[in-house]
């Protein structure tokens, strides 16, 4: 896990110095050493740099660039799990102990075959002299970002776009985008807040010839075929087979030669890593976090957890000062807008756990893949009860109404609950009974519109290379979390768990992202996911199976935290205060 930063000019139009500044300006991500190397090929300057956090081969071996035999140069950003497997697979002999070494050697000499083996999370540039070309690659689900810039005769690559900043490249912002962020919290898929950059997309291999300046990009993983297949078991055997793939990548992200731990929630998908470490009998740290307010504290619940499988836990007690003082940390990270404020306690968490482990599993991916957004299943439902029902489309625009509207808000705040988020609903279950599936989920995300497009028309525009057409048979619930596999958790999950934790050179490993779980998971029959009210069954059921009478029956729950008490904010609900807080003091890097 580290921070990349290549850079393509005319020869001496940058100086080592600027170089150095951009490395230097994701160096959080990787404190324990770094490499920059300059290589001239026909009027241009290549620069390769890496800031490097060391979880695989401590020694200088494992340090970045990489070279080979051949005057390759690889800088590299994330773990392949399984890079023991693919050097056997592939017959690669290695000095080195670094996975590093691996993937350089398997790109190099099988470059598809090798890449589609891969499982991990990934970012990396290859330069091949011989050729006078680039190649770049991302993992499949999008864990570890890419960004591109390409403007005033230069073309570089970066771990995240302060470093194009920090080098003194123009940067313009780009209006558009921000019209994303506004409706959305966060900028998607290969878009960014500014003009001069891109991200490459998750998924995708890309070649950069240096001299002729051309840029292709093409898919190598499609993370919506695995619906296409069809589970035939039991439901039993579907909890069978998910417990044998997830206690597989559960053990392949134990891999490392510093200290691993794991971020214990009172929430099902964390606990079923804690009971596969369990299993493996791995030595792994621990931790729960303590807030203030009982509302957000589930530390009681995973402490029942740790204590029942034996695993020690370390509490995390956060106050409010840690999360107004990780203020400073987050306007330093953020190169462009986001509106999750959830980050600033991941950051909190984050520190913390930094303390003790250098690496630390997570529970994310699971509510995506085995349907554990509630509202997602529930919108299914009711539109199947209530179109079923005579004056059902009338009732439908009824609900849209403004007068219930208004209503239904007052009524949420007189039981305490979140006034907006009702509405939202409201408007979102009436949309699903009047209109489509497009309609209906712009309803729930804050009723996004963008040139008369839904988002899941956007989403076909942004991936025209996926198979949608897999999704056709599936229901609305599925339809709705593939959707937000590649949206939501992509570009505004994956985004923040990435900038949080690597702010303090943290490595976060996620079981349920192994592309392998995922593909299993759209296989399932979606009543094993959803089915009576209940959601996550498959998984709940593995944990009932591991951990009875446990909290495999508990509800969903988010990771809600306070906002920060050291600023003001204006807006209707804790989401909008907090997005027109980061649209209003945002400038840009």
């Amino acid at each position: 896990m580290c921070g990349i930063l290549g850079v393509v000019c005319s020869t001496d139009s940058l100086e080592r110095s600027d170089i150095l500044r951009g490395l230097n300006s994701i160096r959080h991500r990787g404190p324990d050493d770094s490499g920059l190397v300059l290589e001239q090929h026909k009027g241009l300057d290549i620069w390769l740099g890496h800031s490097r956090l060391a979880i695989l081969d401590l020694t200088h071996e494992g340090n970045q660039p990489m070279s080979d035999a051949a005057g390759q140069q690889l800088i590299f950003n994330g773990e392949i799990y399984n890079y023991l497997e693919l050097a056997r697979q592939f017959s690669l002999s290695t000095k080195t102990a670094s996975d590093t070494e691996v993937l350089l050697g398997g790109w190099s000499s099988n470059r598809e075959r090798f890449i589609s083996e891969i499982n991990g999370m990934f970012a990396a540039m290859k330069w091949d002299p011989r050729v006078g070309e680039i190649e770049l690659i991302r993992d499949r689900v999008g864990k570890k970002p890419l960004y591109i810039y390409d403007a005033n005769s230069v073309w570089a690559v970066a771990s995240e776009p302060k470093a194009f900043a920090a080098m003194g490249l123009p940067l313009t912002h780009d209006q558009d985008a921000m019209r994303f962020y506004d409706y959305m919290g966060y900028v998607p898929s290969q878009l960014s807040i500014y003009q001069e950059v891109s991200r490459l997309k998750a998924g995708h291999i890309a070649r950069f010839d240096v001299h002729g300046k051309t840029f292709s990009s093409t898919p190598f993983a499609d993370p919506l075929v695995g619906h296409r297949d069809k589970f035939e078991g039991s439901f039993d055997e579907a909890v069978d087979e998910f417990l044998a793939i997830f206690d597989d990548a559960v053990s392949l992200r134990l891999r490392a030669d510093v200290p691993v731990g794991l971020f214990l929630s009172g929430g099902i998908d964390s606990s079923l890593v804690a009971t596969s470490l369990a299993r493996l009998q791995s030595d792994v740290s621990v931790f729960s976090v303590s807030v203030m307010s009982q509302e957000y504290d589930e530390s009681l619940v995973a402490r029942a957890t740790a204590d029942r499988l034996g695993l020690p836990l370390t509490v995390l007690t956060l106050t409010q000062e840690d999360f107004d003082r990780q203020l400073g940390v987050f306007w330093e990270l953020l190169d462009e807008p986001f509106a999750d404020v959830s980050m600033i306690a991941m950051l909190a968490m984050s520190e913390r756990a930094r303390e003790h482990v250098k690496v630390v599993l997570t529970g994310d991916g699971g509510d995506e893949s085995f349907i554990g957004y509630p509202w997602t299943a529930y919108a299914e439902q009711y539109g199947q009860i209530l179109n079923g029902v005579p004056g059902g489309p009338e009732l439908a625009n009824l609900v849209q109404s403004r007068p219930s509207l208004q209503g239904i808000r007052w009524i949420s705040k007189l039981l305490g609950r979140n006034p907006e988020t009702a509405s939202q609903k409201a408007f979102f279950f009436g949309r699903l009974l009047a209109g489509d599936l497009e309609d209906s989920y712009d309803a729930f995300r804050a009723a996004l519109q963008l040139n008369d497009q839904s988002l899941w028309g956007l989403a076909h525009e942004l991936y025209p290379e996926y198979d949608w057409a897999s999704l056709n048979k599936r229901s609305c619930a599925e339809k709705l979390s593939a959707l937000d596999s590649v949206t939501y958790m992509r570009d505004n999950v994956l985004v923040k768990v990435d900038r949080a934790t690597m702010a303090y050179g943290l490595e976060a490993r996620s079981p349920f992202l192994d592309h392998r779980v995922i593909k299993f998971a759209q296989s399932l029959p979606a009543e094993f996911k959803y089915s009576k009210g209940q959601h996550k069954r498959v998984l709940r059921a593995a944990l009932e199976r591991r951990l009875p009478g446990g909290i495999s029956s508990g509800k969903k729950r988010g990771f809600g935290v306070p906002l920060p008490t050291s600023i003001e904010y204006t807006g209707n609900n804790e989401f909008q205060r907090w997005q027109n807080y980061v649209r209003s003091n945002w400038s840009g890097n």
